[in-house]
């Protein structure tokens, strides 16, 4: 035998349906569930059977359907969280863009250095100069 939780009244709808209006209009609220009991100033497990009731029995606030249009896809980010995320996202891809140019920049170098070697008289008769070090008495 299952227990029904108990049934969650309007003046709670009305609140849930509230708090979910505040957070579409704020740029700083987060999408969650958790900010909706912040909001609304409600308890989790009330939160909780709000959802569920409207989910088990349709009413007219649908606070499901609305939470979930919130939502969207900001995965419960606010919308200053999602310009974050979409500008750590564009440094991410002008890093790779970075080293994808400073590759191409390494190849290039060197087949101008090799041209340029290629351009010089040959020196393979050039001094070799001796660097003067300290030596350790065990190498003599």
């Amino acid at each position: 035998m299952s227990i029904k939780p108990a049934a969650v009244s309007d003046d709670v709808f009305e609140r849930v349906l509230a708090a979910i209006e505040v957070m579409a209009g704020s740029a700083t609220l987060r999408r969650t569930k958790r900010e909706i009991e912040k909001v609304a100033g409600l308890a989790h497990a009330t939160v909780a059977r709000a959802f569920a009731q409207d989910l088990r029995e349709p009413t007219r606030y649908a606070i499901n359907e609305r939470f979930n249009a919130l939502q969207g896809e900001t995965g419960g980010l606010s919308a200053e969280g999602v310009e974050e995320r979409n500008k750590d996202e564009q440094l991410e891809q002008g890093k790779e863009r970075i080293k994808v140019l400073e590759g191409e920049r390494a190849v290039h170098l060197q087949t101008i250095y090799a041209l340029w070697l290629a351009s010089q008289p040959d020196q393979s008769a050039a001094p070799i100069v001796r660097i003067k070090r300290p030596r350790s008495p065990n190498l003599q």
